[in-house]
């Protein structure tokens, strides 16, 4: 198991990378949404929570797509290994973050 600050270590060192990110809830881990993006630079905008947004070319204006990493309901994480994904919990809720390679690149 990882540790909050191990998460927020990858996600930081991805910045700039393609990512996939699944969103999961339950035992058996029932999908709940996926969406990628370019990884963008940790913000302090949506505090206390850590947020790392998620840059599209064509953004909702409503609300900004990124990763969200609540410290004070954080219940685990794991960082696979070849350090492309990194799967962390927040209570029943699972995010999980893959590194994709970059466009016409093949797959690690």
């Amino acid at each position: 198991m990882a540790d909050a600050e191990a998460v927020k270590s990858a996600l930081d060192e991805w910045v700039g990378a393609r990512v996939s990110v699944r969103i999961t809830t339950g035992e058996p881990h029932e999908l709940i949404a996926v969406l990628r993006g370019l990884l963008g630079r940790r913000s302090d905008e949506k505090s206390p929570a850590w947020f790392w947004p998620l840059d599209e070319s064509d953004p909702p204006t409503a609300e900004r797509p990124g990763i969200y990493l609540h410290p004070e309901t954080f219940d685990g994480a794991r960082l696979h290994p070849g350090n492309f994904v990194v799967e962390f919990r927040h209570l029943s809720v699972t995010t999980n973050v893959r590194k994709l390679p970059p466009p016409g690149e093949l797959p690690e």
